[in-house]
Order: structure tokens, then sequence, then C-alpha cells
């Protein structure tokens, strides 16, 4: 049976490094990426229905309890919105707001029936945003983050769009009440740790975690499955995740 000792190796590494070949970045094929895209397309339109997302806004909806302190005037983008409702709110509290969604009766009902303009209902993915970098100063998703089919994608590319110092918020639920079975559009519930994670990877900074009634998550509790309130977590754009964001693009 092969065998090879870690004196070996460094040994075999030293000797390796005297003649160096010229190093070559690792890139997909035309027909792999095809085929990736492809597949991440084929996922997506699980997400995709034929009907409407119309949501109700009652008292104390998600945009006027997290974006309560967004100043008038603020670009937001809200993810995953619907037919648009939330976008309404947003507005009626002085922001500057956009929509994505998926589906385009959804979009349909937004102009046509809500009276957005379509600048301000978008069907595309939440992966690939038809925004520049650096447009909104808050982008905020409620209930999207768990039918992220990609999710460190999905956080690199909140980021891009973000100013610099601009905040991220996104709101999902606990995976013991909102089993994958139960709830075939989830792709993954997770702890707040491992939200944090992401959040860490994509460059955020000022990272909090708590629950809907905005009690602060105890760290003991960060890798708990088995909470009993919907999960929140918010961090900023610092100036050096905006060089990352683009490396990772021209890679």
């Amino acid at each position: 049976m092969y065998r090879v000792s870690e004196e070996e190796i460094l040994a075999s590494q030293v000797e390796y490094k005297k003649n160096y070949p010229e190093f070559k970045p690792f890139h997909l094929s035309g027909e792999n990426l095809a085929h990736v895209s492809y597949c991440f397309m084929s996922v997506l339109t699980t997400q995709n229905g034929a009907d409407t997302d119309d949501y109700s806004i009652t008292d104390n909806n998600k945009v006027e309890k997290y974006l309560s302190d967004v100043p008038a005037g603020d670009k937001v983008l809200i993810l995953g919105t619907g037919t648009g409702r939330e976008v309404l709110v947003a507005k009626d509290l002085g922001m500057d707001a956009v929509g994505t969604t998926l589906g385009s009766r959804n979009v349909y009902f937004g102009i046509n029936y809500l009276g957005l303009k379509d600048t301000e209902i978008l069907e595309c993915p939440n992966e690939a945003l038809p925004f520049d970098m650096g447009t909104f100063d808050v982008v905020a998703g409620f209930q999207v983050f768990e039918h992220a089919v990609a999710p460190l994608l999905f956080i690199l590319e909140q980021t891009r769009v973000l100013k610099v110092g601009g905040k991220l918020i996104l709101e999902w639920p606990p995976a013991d009440k909102f089993n994958m079975e139960d709830n075939p559009h989830h792709q993954m519930c997770f702890s707040p740790g491992q939200a944090k994670a992401l959040f860490q990877k994509a460059g955020l900074c000022d990272i909090k975690l708590y629950y809907d009634d905005m009690a602060t998550i105890p760290e003991e509790d960060y890798w708990r499955c088995d909470q009993n309130k919907m999960l929140c977590i918010e961090g900023k754009k610092e100036p050096s995740s905006q060089a990352y964001i683009q490396m990772c693009r021209n890679l």
C-alpha cells in the first residue's frame, strides 16, 4: 500500500520548487461553464412560482421593524419582495426603494395593480443583480436567505451592490420549525453561527445576531437549530471587502 511521510513530502516539495512551472489559474471550460450555468438556472427555477407571491402588510411589519432607522432618501433594495408591497411600505417611509422578485406575474401585478414603476420591481436572481457596485445604502431580505441556492454567492452579491458602510439585513426561520420536507422551496435554514460565518467570509463587519423580537442571540445559542423565533443578522460593508469582491468577479 502506498505511504508517504511528512518528511518525504517536504523533501519532494523542496526539490520541485527549484523549477516551478508557470502557474495557470483554474478556469472552467466553455462546456463546463455552460453546464454549471444550466444547473444553477434549473435549481433557481424551483423558486419561480407560476402565480403571484402576495404577502400581507400588518402593523409591526418587517420593513417598519427592521428598517425603522433608515434615513429618508436612502437607497434600499428589498430582496424577494413578491408582488412588491414591501417596496410600497419603504417608499411611504421616504426611502428610495427597489424590490427583486422571481415570477413574471409578480412584476405584472406590482406594476399594473400596485402602481410600482418598472424600475422599482425587477425579476432577477439575487445572485446576479442588475445594479452597479456600491448602489445601495441598505439591502434587506425577509424569508429569502433560506431560499439561496448558492449561499456564499448570494451574500457576496448583496455585499457588492452595497455602498461602503452600507448594511445588509436578513431574517430567516430556524431549521427545526421549518424543515425541508414541509418547505421544499427552502434550500437550508442556517444556524446563527453558520450565517455569521458566511457574512465574515463575504467581508462584512460589525455583525449582529438577534431574534425577530430584537433580543440579542446569546453566543451559546449560535449553533442551535432548535430556536423558537425567527433569526436575524446584519453586517456592514467595509472598504476591504470592495476589493475582495471585485477580485472574485475578475477571476
